[in-house]
């Protein structure tokens, strides 16, 4: 039987989950005790790195050879404190492996419902050593911190009298022990018997874990069988969200903003009136058990430059302000990104007038864009094949489940809250301004902000407002790179876009975790949630199918149409339209891998809005197309969206 923090949860154990939230707050130095069984947790760190690295053994020689190691930046010590040992004990016993600096021990169980924020901070203010979490009364914990001379003494064997009296632990003369209320840090004796349970007030509510953690199974941007494979250097194939996310009940008091969407654009618009709302509560409501659980997190992850954007276009200012914003962002929360710069190549003579009419867009946009030979090209991406083509350098990659990760972060920790697991069933109309309707529980709040991405639409109608336009989703299929072929593409090549056909046509990105994916295709899905060829709902697609805008696109892309189900279907023609970009790629250099869906918006006459669609309505707003460049751009759109929220709300 394994100790309790070596049960294993998505993979990894309670432990590394507990040490996970701790590293997100920037604490990468620990010290474990190990009493029961404490054996099995040496063994694990020991042979962590045969765990999250590749690793050659040459049997002839008896060598090893460790390589694509992927592992935390944490430093572990592993103290043996004994079967029997309680926290003075532990702490007396870890003493020598402490500094003045600032440290923080926990107790797993005991943390379960405490605001993790709020304990680091006492602890970095107080400068205490450890902690320890009172379950009566409720929420409360405990400080202690070893004294000098502890602090100073080796000697293990040494042994102080039993303290006695409320509280007290082994050891305990070693330690100052102290309890804090959690909300209004007033100072209480552990175990005080006056101290009585007091109830969740708001800012406690938003902090509370189901149990400690909140595991979530990444299927962003990857297939099941490939979980996590869009985190950084360093990263796992569990991504555990381990954000302040409320998941009890909706808030019973009316909140300014409820925004319904936990994609990239729903988080950056509730993050955003950190500085435009100021003051205002904000909740957000996503129907998913994890954040970025479609658009978001199956896209290919690109930083887009705003090259192809009609100049003066929200797409194309936001677009390019969102380009830089959006790399500070990154860099200031430490975001895996790279600014790797893209080509866009033409590879056959008619295609050249295309190149310079995109070559002359980028610069009306404002971006520092360069025209290059092939000879260039290849200086850039030596496998391509070009005979022209352009640079732009502010192109780039980060990861952008991370970054949702991080708007939810900042929401909570300025009063909002992120509800996962609360899909909106209905919406109306009333004095306040909407009561929204959830499979949780009802919600009253003042303005609305629809940012459902694939049903942003039906939510427009659900609140009695106009779109203006209809989701008709389309899947976007791709194919990675074998590893040992990776090193054909060094960052972005995209081909000269088809101006008759509204996409950009199968291109290679460099993914931040280093692997190379090709594509995507475009075809229908067949619901719009519809990511495998397979997924059907014979009600969705019966709507797409009698919407006389599909009708019109159909007629006018028919053969592209075509082609692009072909490819869908064949791999042969998959690769041939790789192999215009870069010649050298065969079928066995490359495996399918994830697919996305996106959400656009096409109007009744057949055409797609091709800029972002947001509808204004009654204490309402509307985001009714916003694909790529959304992510890029998420920033720009939530302050857009923020400044629009009329006055009273502000």
């Amino acid at each position: 039987m394994r100790p309790k923090p070596m049960v294993e949860v998505g993979g990894h154990p309670i432990l590394w989950h507990i040490m996970k939230i701790y590293s997100a707050h920037g604490i990468d130095d620990f010290v474990v005790c190990c009493g029961y069984k404490g054996y099995v947790i040496k063994e694990y760190f020991a042979s962590y790195f045969l765990r999250s690295s590749d690793v050659t053994f040459d049997l002839s020689d008896n060598s090893m050879q460790v390589h694509g190691r992927r592992s935390e930046p944490w430093r572990v010590t592993l103290v043996d404190t004994g079967d029997a040992t309680m926290t003075g004990s532990r702490i007396k016993r870890v003493a020598e492996h402490l500094d003045d600096t600032f440290c923080l021990t926990s107790h797993g169980d005991g943390v379960a419902d405490v605001d993790i924020t709020a304990l680091v901070d006492f602890h970095r203010a107080e400068g205490r050593a450890a902690t320890l979490t009172a379950v009566q009364p409720a929420g409360r914990f405990g400080a202690l911190a070893p004294r000098a001379s502890a602090r100073a003494g080796s000697d293990r064997s040494r042994r102080s009298p039993r303290a006695t009296g409320p509280g007290s632990t082994a050891d305990s003369s070693y330690v100052e022990p102290s309890v804090i209320d959690e909300i209004g840090r007033r100072r209480h004796r552990l175990g005080a018997a006056a101290a009585q349970p007091r109830q969740p007030g708001p800012a406690q509510r938003l902090y509370r874990h189901s149990g400690f953690w909140q595991l979530t199974r990444c299927t962003t941007a990857r297939s099941s069988s490939n979980l996590g494979r869009n985190q950084p250097p360093g990263g796992h194939g569990d991504r555990v969200q381990l954000l302040r996310l409320a998941v009890e009940a909706l808030p019973t008091v009316t909140v300014d903003i409820a925004v319904i969407g936990g994609g990239i654009v729903g988080l950056s618009t509730a993050h955003a009136p950190r500085a435009a709302l100021s003051g205002s509560t904000v909740v957000v409501l996503e129907k998913e058990a994890h954040l970025a659980g479609h658009q978001t997190g199956n896209n290919s992850g690109v930083i887009h430059s705003g090259l192809y954007y009609k100049p003066g276009s929200l797409k194309a200012t936001m677009a390019k302000a969102g380009a830089t914003s959006m790399v500070e962002f990154c860099e200031t929360h430490g975001i895996a990104h790279d600014v790797c710069g893209k080509i866009v190549v033409a590879t056959e003579p008619r295609e050249l007038p295309l190149l310079d009419n995109l070559f002359q867009r980028g610069l009306e946009n404002g971006l520092p864009v360069e025209k290059i030979d092939s000879t260039r090209a290849r200086e850039i991406e030596p496998h391509v094949r070009a005979i022209a083509a352009i640079w732009v350098p502010t192109t780039g990659i980060a990861d952008y489940v991370a970054v949702c990760e991080a708007y939810a972060d900042a929401i909570c920790t300025v009063g909002g809250s992120v509800h996962l697991d609360t899909k909106v069933t209905g919406l109306a109309k009333d004095s306040v301004g909407h009561r929204i309707s959830t499979n949780r529980g009802d919600l009253e709040a003042k303005f609305l902000v629809n940012c459902a991405g694939l049903y942003s639409d039906k939510v427009t109608r659900l609140d009695g407002a106009d779109p203006t336009a209809q989701i008709v989703p389309f899947r976007g299929e791709y194919y990675e790179l074998a590893p040992h072929r990776r090193d054909l593409v060094k960052g972005l090549i995209y081909p000269v876009p088809n101006p008759d056909f509204p996409f950009l046509g199968v291109h290679f990105t460099r993914m931040i975790d280093g692997s190379v994916h090709a594509g995507p295709n475009a075809v229908l899905a067949l619901k719009r949630e519809g990511y495998t060829k397979t997924d059907f709902d014979a009600k969705e697609l019966a709507e797409i199918l009698k919407y006389r805008g599909f009708h019109h696109l159909a007629k006018a892309n028919w053969r592209e149409g075509a082609r692009e189900m072909w490819r869908s279907v064949s791999k042969k023609a998959f690769v041939k339209s790789l192999q215009a970009l870069i010649p050298e790629v065969t079928d066995d250099d490359v495996v399918p891998t994830h697919a996305g869906v996106r959400a656009q918006a096409l109007k009744p006459d057949g055409s797609m809005v091709d800029d972002f669609l947001i509808v204004d309505a009654p204490a309402a707003m509307h985001v009714c197309n916003a694909p790529s460049p959304a992510a890029t751009a998420s920033l720009e759109i939530g302050r857009y969206i923020a400044e629009r929220v009329p006055a009273p709300v502000r």
